[in-house]
């Protein structure tokens, strides 16, 4: 299910505050702030991360 943010959530929920601002700080080009919240939370939601 897609969400607003441009993320994908579970059962139609949207991204939790921390990946939220994660894509807000990479959208505002803060890559470095945003990057490792986003793999993390890739990681914990088992999806594999991409190679930088």
């Amino acid at each position: 299910v897609s969400t607003a943010m441009g993320g994908v959530g579970v059962g139609g929920g949207q991204p939790d505050i921390d990946a939220r601002v994660a894509i807000a700080q990479c959208q505002d080009g803060n890559y470095a702030a945003g990057i490792p919240t986003l793999q993390r939370e890739l990681r914990n939601n088992k999806v594999p991360v991409p190679a930088p």
